[in-house]
């Protein structure tokens, strides 16, 4: 289940990963065209599918790519097209004209599925949050609400969680360094025996062994990078949710315009405050070494910050602009095209 809170709309329908809009139409009177039979099919916002799936591909990229991690990169796509067509199948009251398309997709996705979870049964572990949140996206789509922000919100939970969710399936050599566990062992929050307990169990469950009350939360489940990564995409897809309603259907909404600059502020002080006081031994020793030394500065943290930074400059200027002249849809969509691929690039980078 995916979101879209952050993508203007202009057709009428319901999804819970494209910001849960609703595309509903049939074709015009007097004409045909194949392309409301797509619509059907095929969520038809670029947008959408680029919300939807850029936090999903940063998991492929944190994981690596392994047979595990590309196959539920394909598995969270049929989730998405699954969730599209029931959530409008839901709003329409169950129209007999939607139903086929959910009925194809489930068994597609049943299909591409049953084999994973066969080969990696760890993957219910997460069952109980995503069914919760799929129930929260179809409440909304039959109440009508799917633009509500507790919709929206359910829709960027699902979306923002795939970076630890596909990368906890890839490769365990380079998930080693940098799972959760062997973090707090560094830190010394567990001991070393409990370390290595937690590591075998967790390969176990590469290995296809049915998991026990041990390994079902293993140091595999939770790799630090995807969580972090996680993290991000959850505060700015939110942050675009309340910036195209600013825009588009709260345009002008002073309570919105508020709430949208101090999510943004509020998203640039953690970005800033993590990269400058997270790691003071090492931003010491950069500054000890000067630009003779770059690898010692965190340059990570320094590209979260201005993303964040252009995010919040974007929430406060378009607004603006737009009270004096409206903006097309298209150009707000754009926006967060840029803004999307700007938060994945600072996902994945370094």
């Amino acid at each position: 289940m995916p979101y879209r809170g952050g993508m203007p709309k202009t057709s009428r329908t319901a999804t819970f990963t494209t910001r849960n809009a609703s595309y509903g139409g049939g074709s015009r009177r007097g004409g045909s065209s194949t392309r409301p039979v797509l619509r059907d099919w095929i969520p038809d916002q670029p947008g959408a599918w680029v919300m939807a799936m850029l936090p999903a591909l940063s998991g492929v990229a944190i994981g690596g790519a392994t047979v595990n991690t590309i196959w539920m990169l394909a598995a969270w796509a049929l989730c998405y097209c699954v969730q599209f067509t029931a959530a409008r199948w839901i709003k329409s009251r169950f129209s007999r004209r939607y139903a086929k398309q959910v009925l194809i997709y489930t068994v597609l996705l049943f299909a591409v599925g049953l084999p994973f979870l066969n080969v990696n049964p760890g993957v219910l572990r997460w069952a109980p949050y995503f069914a919760a949140l799929a129930a929260i996206s179809f409440a909304a789509a039959y109440l009508r609400r799917e633009r509500s922000l507790w919709g929206n919100g359910a829709a960027v939970l699902a979306s923002s969680s795939m970076p630890t969710v596909i990368a906890s399936f890839g490769d365990p050599a380079k998930l080693s360094d940098g799972c959760a566990v062997p973090t707090a062992l560094t830190n010394g929050l567990i001991s070393h025996a409990d370390c290595v307990r937690y590591v075998e169990h967790g390969a176990a469950l590469f290995r296809g062994q049915l998991p026990t009350p041990e390994t079902w939360w293993s140091t595999y489940a939770l790799p630090s990078a995807g969580l972090a990564a996680s993290l991000l995409f959850a505060l700015t897809q939110f942050g675009s949710v309340l910036f195209v309603k600013t825009m588009i259907r709260e345009r002008g909404n002073r309570r919105y315009l508020r709430a949208s600059w101090g999510w943004h502020g509020m998203l640039l002080a953690l970005c800033a405050g993590a990269w400058l006081f997270a790691d003071p031994s090492g931003r010491l020793a950069w500054l000890r070494g000067g630009w003779s030394d770059p690898s010692s500065f965190d340059w990570k943290g320094c590209m979260m910050t201005v993303v964040a930074a252009c995010l919040l400059l974007r929430a406060i200027v378009l607004p603006i602009v737009a009270k004096n002249r409206r903006l097309k849809p298209i150009a707000v969509g754009m926006t967060e095209l840029s803004s999307n691929l700007l938060v994945f690039a600072a996902s994945v980078a370094f």
